[in-house]
């Protein structure tokens, strides 16, 4: 008597592979914690430097903003897709010091 092996989750393998559903996902995920992680961290900081409340919220929204950016360029999906920035906030990804990791 032979067992049949049956993967319950084999159609999850087949539409990631014929699909780009899962690469947007993977894009959507890298966004929020680029954008999350270098907010929290410059607000943080600013906190910690006991600059007020306004001012340490208000740099986590432009470190967060410059580093979607850069994910948001560096990501195959989004090539040809037409963007419109503040020419502050392309000034600020510029002159930041962004270190881009790939798993």
């Amino acid at each position: 008597m032979a067992l049949i092996s049956v993967d319950p989750f084999q159609w999850i393998d087949a539409w990631r592979r014929t699909t780009k559903f899962f690469e947007w996902v993977r894009l959507a995920a890298a966004l929020s914690f680029s954008g999350l992680t270098s907010f929290m961290f410059a607000c943080g900081t600013a906190l910690m430097a006991n600059q007020s409340k306004p001012f340490s919220v208000g740099s986590g929204l432009v470190a967060g903003a410059v580093m979607m950016t850069v994910v948001w360029r560096s990501s195959p999906l989004t090539k040809g897709t037409v963007v419109a920035l503040p020419a502050e906030e392309a000034a600020k990804e510029l002159n930041s010091n962004v270190q881009v990791i790939t798993k």
